[in-house]
This record gives C-alpha cells, sequence and structure tokens, in this order.
C-alpha cells in the first residue's frame, strides 16, 4: 500500500469530472494536428536543420537509442498498465486503453490519407526498422497513454511519463523514423486522445481524503477537528466539507494540489470569463483563502454579520483550507413565507448597507448567501467579495440580492426592504436589473427564464424607477424590419448579394474554390474565427464593466454576419450588448465604440511598425494601385470633413455628436489608467489581428504561394488600416481587395494567385464566417443578451 501510495495521487480520486481544462487542450490540439497536417509533406528550413543535426550524430550511439526507445515505448505503456491492474484500478485500465487505441486509430487514419513520408530529396540516415509515417503512430499512443493517465497518478510519476515520451522525439529524429512536423502532429494526437477520453468519461476531481484534511486542520491549530465529511452540497469552484469540533460543527472550503480550479491556467480562464465562473484571479492557493479570510473579517470588524471564521491556511500534503463555524438558522431561500417579515427584510438591507458602507462587495449576494436565525440575517459565501470596491460593483450586489428577493416576497416588499439602502444606491442598480447582468445562480433562483424572465425584471425596473424618483433606464434597440426572424431572412438574402458582387456570379466562385486547396481554406477560416477570441478580449478591456466571456465572444462572430448586411454591424451589436450588461447608452458608446476602435487602431499602427522592421524584403510600391486607392481616400476624406463641418456649425448636431466624444476621451483615460485593460484591449487587439493574417497566410498557401509571416502581416494589417479609413459602404471592401493583391504582386506573388487570394480573403474571412456568426446571433437573441 506504501508503494501504491508512491505512485498514484493520495488524493482522492472521486467524484469524476469533466473538466474545461480538458476541453481547452481538446480544441488547442485539434487545431495543432489540422495545421501541421495541412501541408505534411513541406517543413521549414529550421526544422530539417534541427532534424539534420540530430540524425547526424554518430553511429555508435545507435545502442544507446534503441535502449532508449524500448523504454519510452514500452515501459510508459506497460508499466502504468501492470501498475493500473496490479492495483486493481480498473477505470484507470480501461481509460488508458480507450485512450491508446484511440491514438493509434487517429494517428493511423491520418498518415493513410496523407501518405507524404519524407521530404524528396532530404538526405537522412535510416536505422530502424519501422516505416516513417506522418504522425509518428508510436509517439502518439504513449503521449495518449501518459496523459490519460496523468490525473490519477503522483507528482513524481507523472514527471516520470511525461519525460519517457519526450524522450522518444530526439530519438526517432535520430532514427530517421519522423521528421519534427510528425513528430509534433503525433503530440497533437495523444493530447486530444487524453483529452478526448477524459471529457467522454471524467477524471479524478483530485480533492484531499478526509484524513488529509483533518491532518491539515491539526497542523494549523484545529485539534479537536474529527469526522471530516462531503458537505451534501457541492459548489463548482472547490470542494466543501464538513466537521466537528468540541464547540459547533466547521464548514471547511478545500482547495487540493490537484483541485481544478486551484491551476493557474483554469484560474486564469476564469479571471477572463469573470461574472459566472469564479473569484478573482489569485497566483496562489494560500493568497485566495487569505483574501476570503481577510474580507471576512474587515466586514466583521465593521459590524456585518459574518460566519465566524476559525482558521485559514495550508497544512497536510499541500491541502490549503479556509474553515468557519456553521451558522445556525435557515438559508433565506428557503425560509418558510411565513417567517418572511418586514422585520427580516429590513435587518438584512441593513447588513447589507453595512457592507457596502464598508466599500466591500459579496460578489455573489443573492438569497442563497443568506443564513436567517430568530429574525436575524448572516451574510456567508464570501468566497468573491473584494474589500474596496466601485460603486458598480456594490450595484450589483443589490442588483442580484432585489431580484432573487423579488421571488419570494413579491415586488413591493422586496423594494421596500430595498429602500432602505438609499435612493441613490438603489438606483445605481437599475440598470443591472437585466438577465444578462445576473449571475446564473441569481437567475436560477429568480425561477423564470427567456422572456418570462425579463419581463418580471422590467417591471421591477419600472417599480424601482417609481420608488426612487428616477426615470426607468432606456436601453436602446436594434432595428429591424419586423422583428429577429425577418431580419435575419432579409439579412441572409443582402449577404448573398453582396457575395456574388465580389466572384461575380456563382460559376467564377466554383471555378475559383476549384483552384484552391482545401486544407488550407479550413485552416483560414478557424484562424479567423479564433481571431476572434482577441476581439472578445478588446471589448473586455475597453470597459470597466467585467463581461461574461462566452456571451461576449458569442457578440464578435455574430459581428461577421450582421456585418455583411448592416453598416457597421458588429458595432451596433457590442453597444447593445453592453447596454443589456447595464452600461448606459453613453458608456457602451463610448467602450464599444471610441475606446475599441482607438485600442485597435493602436494596436494595428504598432503591429504594422514592427511587421515592417521584421519583413526581409521590401514592398515595391509601383505595383500598388495608388491611383484608384487615393480617389477613394479623397472621396471618403471630402465627406468626413463636410459631416464634421455641419457637426460644428449645426447647434442640435453638435450637442448630439461631441458629448459621446468626450465620454469617449474619459473612457480612453480611464482604460489607460488600468494595467489590466490596457493589457486586454492592446493584448487582445494584436491576437485578433495576427490571426487575421494567418488566416491570409493560408489562403495564399492554398495556391501555391507563400511569404513570410512577417510580411503578411505587414500587408494584411496595412491594407486593413488603409480600407477603414474609408467610410463609404463597400469602400473598404474594394480598396482592401484592390490594395491587397497589389501589396501581394510587390512582394513577389504571381499576379494570377494574388488575384485570386485577394478574392477569396474576404470569402473565408467574412461569408464562411457568417454561418457559425447566424447560429451565435440566434443563441444571443434566444437567451436575451441582446
Amino acid at each position: 500500500m506504501a508503494q501504491e501510495g508512491r505512485l498514484f495521487s493520495r488524493a482522492a480520486e472521486k467524484p469524476y469530472k469533466r473538466r474545461p481544462a480538458d476541453a481547452f487542450r481538446l480544441v488547442i490540439a485539434v487545431g495543432l494536428v489540422a495545421w501541421l497536417s495541412s501541408d505534411s509533406g513541406h517543413s521549414s528550413d529550421l526544422a530539417l536543420s534541427v532534424f539534420q543535426a540530430v540524425n547526424g550524430l554518430p553511429g555508435d550511439l545507435r545502442p544507446l537509442a534503441d535502449f532508449l526507445y524500448d523504454l519510452a515505448t514500452l515501459s510508459s505503456v506497460a508499466v502504468v498498465a501492470v501498475a493500473a491492474l496490479g492495483a486493481r484500478r480498473w477505470r484507470l485500465a480501461l481509460d488508458l486503453l480507450l485512450a491508446g487505441a484511440l491514438a493509434w486509430l487517429v494517428a493511423r487514419g491520418l498518415g493513410l490519407v496523407l501518405a507524404d513520408g519524407f521530404r524528396r530529396g532530404l538526405s537522412a540516415t535510416i536505422r530502424s526498422r519501422g516505416s516513417e509515417a506522418f504522425p509518428d503512430v508510436p509517439l502518439s499512443v504513449v503521449v495518449a497513454v501518459a496523459a490519460t493517465a496523468a490525473p490519477y497518478l503522483g507528482r513524481p510519476v507523472r514527471w516520470l511519463c511525461g519525460s519517457l515520451a519526450g524522450l522518444l522525439v530526439p530519438v526517432e529524429m535520430y532514427l530517421g523514423t519522423s521528421l519534427p512536423k510528425a513528430l509534433g502532429c503525433a503530440v497533437a494526437v495523444g493530447v486530444a486522445s487524453a483529452a478526448c477520453t477524459h471529457l467522454s468519461f471524467g477524471s479524478p476531481a483530485g480533492r484531499p481524503t478526509f484524513s488529509q484534511v483533518q491532518q491539515a486542520l491539526h497542523d494549523l491549530g484545529v485539534v479537536a477537528a474529527h469526522n471530516v465529511r462531503l458537505a451534501s452540497v457541492q459548489p463548482a469552484e472547490h470542494t466543501m466539507m464538513l466537521a466537528d469540533d468540541a464547540d459547533a460543527r466547521l464548514v471547511i472550503k478545500v482547495l487540493g494540489r490537484d483541485e481544478r480550479d486551484a491551476q493557474r491556467l483554469a484560474k486564469l480562464w476564469r479571471f477572463l470569463v469573470y461574472r459566472d465562473s469564479g473569484p478573482t484571479l489569485f497566483l496562489t492557493r494560500l493568497q485566495e483563502v487569505e483574501h476570503q479570510a481577510y474580507v471576512m473579517l474587515l466586514a466583521q470588524q465593521s459590524g456585518v454579520r459574518t460566519a465566524p471564521l476559525v482558521v485559514a491556511g495550508a497544512g497536510g500534503p499541500s491541502t490549503v483550507l479556509l474553515a468557519e463555524r456553521e451558522v445556525p438558522g435557515t438559508v433565506l431561500s428557503e425560509l418558510p413565507e411565513s417567517e418572511l417579515s418586514d422585520a427580516v427584510l429590513t435587518d438584512l438591507w441593513l447588513q447589507v448597507g453595512q457592507l457596502h458602507h464598508s466599500r466591500i462587495a459579496h460578489g455573489r449576494l443573492t438569497t442563497r448567501e443568506v443564513v436567517v436565525d430568530a429574525g436575524r440575517c448572516t451574510l456567508v459565501g464570501f468566497g468573491r467579495a473584494e474589500a474596496a470596491t466601485t460603486a458598480e460593483q456594490r450595484a450589483s450586489d443589490t442588483a442580484e440580492l432585489l431580484a432573487t428577493t423579488s421571488a419570494l416576497v413579491g415586488q413591493e416588499r422586496a423594494l421596500a426592504g430595498a429602500l432602505g439602502l438609499g435612493a441613490a444606491e438603489l438606483a445605481a442598480a437599475l440598470p443591472l436589473l437585466q438577465p444578462a447582468a445576473l449571475s446564473r445562480a441569481a437567475r436560477q433562483l429568480v425561477g423564470r427564464s427567456g422572456s418570462d424572465l425579463e419581463e418580471h425584471l422590467q417591471a421591477l425596473r419600472e417599480q424601482a424607477a417609481v420608488a426612487v424618483g428616477e426615470p426607468v433606464p432606456d436601453l436602446e434597440r436594434l432595428r429591424r424590419v419586423s422583428g429577429p426572424t425577418a431580419a435575419l431572412a432579409a439579412s441572409l438574402v443582402v449577404g448573398v448579394g453582396a457575395l456574388l458582387t465580389v466572384v461575380g456570379d456563382p460559376s467564377s466562385l466554383a471555378h475559383l474554390v476549384r483552384r484552391a486547396r482545401p486544407g488550407p481554406l479550413v485552416g483560414a477560416v478557424a484562424l479567423s474565427l479564433a481571431s476572434n477570441v482577441g476581439f472578445a478580449l478588446a471589448l473586455a478591456g475597453s470597459t470597466r464593466k467585467r463581461l461574461p466571456f462566452w456571451p461576449n465572444l458569442k457578440v464578435q462572430v455574430a459581428g461577421a454576419f450582421s456585418n455583411i448586411a448592416f453598416p457597421l454591424g458588429s458595432q451596433a451589436l457590442q453597444i447593445r450588448f453592453l447596454q443589456k450588461q447595464g452600461l448606459s447608452g453613453a458608456a457602451a458608446v463610448a467602450g464599444g465604440g471610441v475606446v475599441n476602435l482607438l485600442g485597435g487602431t493602436a494596436a494595428q499602427v504598432g503591429l504594422l511598425a514592427l511587421a515592417v522592421e521584421a519583413s526581409p524584403g521590401r514592398v515595391d510600391v509601383g505595383e500598388i494601385p495608388a491611383g484608384a486607392i487615393s480617389r477613394t481616400l479623397e472621396i471618403g476624406t471630402v465627406l468626413v470633413l463636410v459631416v464634421s463641418l455641419l457637426v460644428l456649425t449645426v447647434p442640435s448636431l453638435r450637442h448630439r455628436v461631441l458629448p459621446p466624444f468626450t465620454r469617449g476621451a474619459q473612457a480612453l483615460l480611464d482604460v489607460a489608467r488600468s494595467p489590466r485593460q490596457l493589457s486586454l484591449l492592446l493584448g487582445g487587439s494584436v491576437l485578433a489581428y495576427v490571426l487575421s493574417s494567418a488566416a491570409l497566410s493560408a489562403t495564399l498557401l492554398a495556391f501555391g504561394q507563400t511569404l513570410p509571416i512577417s510580411e503578411v502581416i505587414a500587408v494584411s494589417v496595412g491594407v486593413t488600416l488603409v480600407a477603414a479609413l474609408v467610410p463609404l459602404p463597400g469602400g473598404g471592401g474594394a480598396v482592401a481587395t484592390v490594395g491587397l493583391s497589389g501589396a501581394l504582386i510587390s512582394l513577389g506573388v504571381p499576379r494570377s494567385e494574388a488575384v485570386a487570394t485577394a478574392l477569396m480573403n474576404p470569402i473565408v474571412a467574412q461569408y464562411a464566417t457568417a454561418v457559425p456568426g447566424w447560429i451565435a446571433l440566434r443563441s444571443l437573441l434566444k437567451r436575451g443578451d441582446l
């Protein structure tokens, strides 16, 4: 048993969970396989140099290479499999068998489809009886087995299995069985197979065992703790346990070493997702529990009734926990209606007022986080709480509690109790009384969904506005012909017409597609869709309001569809989305329009300068049709000057147009003062334009042409910048098509391939992505996010 404890992880395996981290690995791995397979027969000069350097080592190393090859391929698989069977870990044995078989099938099948093998003319020493393959099958199986077993194993054994898999890479290059690209694709196939197995059947949760938690409590000074057990209700973010001591029952928040939400990658993801996905990013688990303990003590010092804190810290075998005494009473969401008196509501809002007076925001203040005992309310669940918060964060608390209490006692009584906060603080929460601005837990407690939930909150907003003497916040709606369905149908017709204007007629489109290689084009579409991640991060950085990531990403994807039929369609979606998140109309225009535009432009200019500096070639501007471009720009400049003159001379227009620009400048200053927002705005924009440039490179590859990535980035960003200056509908697309073809020709691309790439690029980047954009738009409308 001692040997088994060293081999396998000491954390408890059950319950098995499907982890978002595995989904993330699967998506990345599949993308890498598609990219590496798109041109499997070609390797870069760097990859070939590395291969030849390793393959050219003396032949005397052959016995050592054979030994390492056998050790990696046999030992890493056989030892883990035998250990699983010998220890009667049948679940692990089944997972290993399925993952290994899946990796073998995918690698062999992909190799048969591609059948490229070694690059012709490459001089290599073949020291193995096996034949070359793309991807490398043995490495795929080894990586799949090692990655599948990793959650079950202790850290030393995990490192050993990973090291053995890593040894195969140089060994196989020395033996001459695989090129670096085939080995990289094999690693991706193995990771994808393991992730697919974990997602299908789940993987160990990695939570500490009861004895480990009890040991940690003893190490932290709670020596009387005993009878540690799981709580009946488990949150998604951590493990909740219960224990007994001499005084009362303890409620323990546990973060184990292998806990999903304690891993840095998952924490970073949750930090970006924000609203419904957990607390703020912390670098370590210990920082997280110490921060919660600090906020709880600060609230208690301010007179707020909270659960008594017992201890917070690390103890035992890598166990981090926070223990508090259980508060006697009944959770407010489960309190019988006969006990929900006005005195209880008054005391509840008194506690909230004291909390907010200390500038503390709870972060998830629903009726599930309030315990009532003898008419006295105690606030619990401070895992997402923050100190020194903004008024908007505290308003979010107010909105969530008001919405959930209204489901218990009705809107009138809920508002009467909430008025104890004061009219100003209640008024600040009005824009947040919308489905998209509430957490998932709050929406579930309200007990409504869809249009029913929206109508309920709209009525609550209206009553609250009357109670505080403020007008109801007016949210502008997207203009449509006759409802969402008619608008989608009409825009689809317009989109088809716009597509035909690019390619001339369907026969031209068919001829163009027949000339292109399908693999790189599929990759180009995938890269174009992936660029929406960067645009979503940029929008998140353009406003102080933290945005839910998935709806934000769907807005960016839907923008590709709306841009086809409506001028500035994506900007309209962004502004509407920000309004649905609780921002006023002016703040939404400033964040989703002015700040986002300026940040994206700054990122483009900087990226263009770096790309031009790094480009090995120089553009021959004589090949670019400057006359057509300059004439279009001249027309656009004249129109801008005329409109600006009208705005400045007509008072009614000036009063309408200038205030948003002023607010935009203020919003830009707010972003510049926040390192996090500035990083998201600029970093997201850079990521988006780099991925868009990679999509252009893949499109160029579809016609058999390649350019250094720095030159592709310079061309893509430069043409996009120039096209963005054209304020005419369709003018920017015309400039982009003409300018792109001229720039590619100037860099040495044959004229026919350059023109074909310039015509295909908008099809890939705009029209092919319109189908998922239509699906995303329907989803946003259905969920009430627009």
